[in-house]
């Protein structure tokens, strides 16, 4: 897979790169330059001509490759990860089972409520608090009052709104995900910071934006993209062969529900339990 990266031409320095495993063709040069990461030395190319590209272009097709174009600034580490977040949905457009695709509108006016806003900003710090448990028994834990909270939440939303939640989680969740380990892999040589920023866009919170449909949309989306990055390693923690099952068409709660022998019948009294812990104001409603 090869990946084109190519900066808006804002300065004399301005180049389009391209990241790949091999040698490009001769219309690129090898690129060099004291910014250029060390990981990335001898795989930064620059093209001979200049590239007429703008904003984001997914259908550039470089050796038969689909690549994945994003305006590149001072923050290189982002922009490569919205470039492999971009690659990873066109390997799932090729490889991953599709079902029936679930229209992507929160029609449920209850996910504008404020219980429904303050249940899914509690998980997300429960999601949190396990991501960070330094032991396995403690991250098992929060993990199951994670999913008992979840359950509790959408146990009071439509079919359609559970079913889009875990489809934006196995698709937008699982490249948000890559993008991070891939980006971090890449600029720093190891994947295992990827789990920063996982926990940094969890314990973000998304409760102090305005109100009203057009600003729960987008904001439920990224709730979804962290949790369901989360959810990934905790199941690569669990060692589960979670990347395969996701691919074959299956979801992340349901599969870390079995990693961590969630029980169903006791998942009432433990989502109080955890929401006494977590945001106990929930209770009164």
């Amino acid at each position: 897979m090869s990946v084109l990266i190519f900066l808006r031409p804002h300065s004399a320095t301005t180049a389009a790169l391209l990241l790949a495993r091999a040698v490009p063709d001769s219309s690129f040069v090898l690129a060099r330059g004291s910014g250029i990461p060390r990981t990335l030395s001898g795989r930064l190319f620059a093209p001979r001509k200049p590239l007429e590209l703008t904003g984001l272009d997914l259908a550039y097709v470089v050796a038969g490759d689909t690549i994945a174009a994003v305006p590149v600034d001072e923050m290189v580490g982002q922009s490569l990860e919205v470039v492999f977040h971009e690659m990873f949905h066109v390997f799932q457009a090729n490889a991953f089972v599709t079902s029936s695709a679930v229209s992507e509108i929160f029609d449920d006016p209850v996910v504008l409520t404020d219980s429904f806003r303050k249940l899914a900003e509690t998980e997300r710090m429960i999601l949190a608090t396990a991501l960070a448990a330094p032991r396995l028994p403690e991250m098992k834990h929060r993990a199951r009052q994670y999913l008992a909270v979840r359950r509790a939440r959408i146990a009071t939303v439509t079919a359609h709104v559970r079913a889009l939640e875990r489809q934006l989680e196995r698709l937008e969740g699982t490249a948000h995900l890559v993008g991070y380990q891939l980006a971090f892999a890449t600029t720093r040589g190891r994947v295992s910071a990827a789990t920063d920023s996982v926990l940094h866009d969890l314990r973000r919170s998304l409760d102090t934006y305005p109100a009203g449909l057009n600003a729960q949309w987008p904001l439920m989306r990224w709730r979804l993209y962290g949790t369901g990055a989360a959810m990934g390693l905790l199941l690569d923690r669990l060692q589960t062969d979670w990347r395969g099952d996701v691919q074959r068409g299956a979801v992340l709660d349901e599969l870390l529900a079995i990693a961590i022998a969630f029980n169903d019948s006791s998942a009432a009294q433990l989502a109080i339990q955890a929401i006494a812990e977590f945001h106990p104001p929930l209770l009164r409603h």
